[in-house]
């Protein structure tokens, strides 16, 4: 299902997928063990998404029970009723294009509300730059949260860019200034979306073929076309020779570096920090914002008894933050700094 759509026809999903019996296109779509994969990974990464949302917005969020689908850019416009909070992010690293979410112009506003400091319950009609920044703060954290979880599931790092958020509304049409829109081929994933006690309905993510197929291919490899022999390759397409892996060198510690190994280290992580006046500290409250000494895409210093030992990213684990190490110190040099 999509936002405000029916569902589709046994001929719609043929006409829409290719699988009619006509001559395949010369652009693969995704089987279904592809699409199966995709769902997993999307749902992992979306889970992730809810729980940072959760966390920022203290109101428990779902997005869960995605359905993976393979439309034109028409049917996604079809099945989105009026106006909807379009929000637009790149994913680069292993993972290089344009991913987009999509949900009611209502569920915006309920969230920028309780951005704001409100309860939800009278969230503003029209979302101005205002809300639309506290927005903006909420899905970053959404998309953020979740491209961790895709580098985790996918093996290698995946960063997404600070994500740009329009209001559109689908009535008047395909929006022709989203890039999306121009694919022949959009793979769409719906979930069901819970705000707290305050409202539910659907959420969409859209992702191009070409940025799809990738993700799901960085777990179960390149599947075979179908109607190709297994055993035969095109012309001057060969076989993928994998280089032999070899043991990780290790450094040799000090052999009574063992009698201290079950002594307790705290271990902590520091996001940024901010020199505020006392004048600042008591005006502090429920809302106030302080803008940490560091960029949002550098790396949090990991520390143990208050001594940098490395670098890394924040990331959700279930119901927990985490954190993954990107940068680490040499066993030595981290004896070093612990001195």
């Amino acid at each position: 299902m999509a936002i405000g759509g029916n569902e589709l026809s046994k001929e719609e999903l043929e006409a829409l997928l290719g699988e009619s019996g006509e001559e395949e296109s010369s652009v693969s779509g995704l089987s279904k063990e592809e699409g199966r994969v995709l769902k997993d990974i999307s749902g992992t990464s979306m889970n992730a998404a809810a729980t940072a949302l959760s966390t920022i917005l203290n109101k428990q969020v779902t997005i869960a029970e995605p359905a993976v689908n393979e439309i034109s850019p028409e049917k996604v416009t079809n099945n989105i009723s009026g106006a909807a909070i379009v929000v637009e992010a790149e994913y680069s690293g292993g993972i290089k294009g344009p991913t987009y979410i999509i949900f009611l112009k209502e569920h915006g506003a309920m969230i920028a509300d309780l951005m704001m400091g409100g309860d939800g319950t009278s969230p503003p009609e029209d979302i101005n730059d205002l809300y639309l920044g506290a927005l903006g703060e909420a899905v970053g954290q959404m998309t953020e949260s979740a491209a961790a979880s895709l580098s985790s599931s996918l093996g290698k790092t995946v960063t997404v860019s600070a994500p740009k958020i329009k209001v559109i509304d689908f009535k008047k049409g395909i929006p022709k200034d989203l890039p999306i829109f121009q694919e022949n081929k959009i793979v769409e994933v719906d979930y069901n979306f819970t705000l707290g006690d305050l409202s539910q309905g659907k959420l969409m993510q859209l992702l191009p073929l070409d940025i799809a197929k990738p993700i799901v291919t960085s777990v179960i490899g390149e599947t075979p076309r179908a109607k190709e022999s297994p055993f035969a390759f095109a012309p001057g397409v060969h076989p993928v020779q994998f280089a032999r892996l070899s043991p990780t060198e290790t450094t040799q510690l000090p052999a009574n570096l063992k009698l201290l190994m079950d002594v307790p280290m705290s271990v902590s992580v520091e996001i940024g920090r901010k020199k505020l006046t006392l004048k600042n500290i008591l005006d502090l409250g429920t809302g106030s914002v302080v803008e940490l000494e560091k960029m949002a895409k550098e790396p949090v210093d990991i520390l143990v008894n208050g001594k940098l030992i490395a670098k890394g990213g924040v990331v959700v684990v279930d119901d927990n933050f985490g954190v993954r190490i990107t940068e680490i110190l040499t066993p030595e040099e981290r004896l070093e700094f612990l001195k």
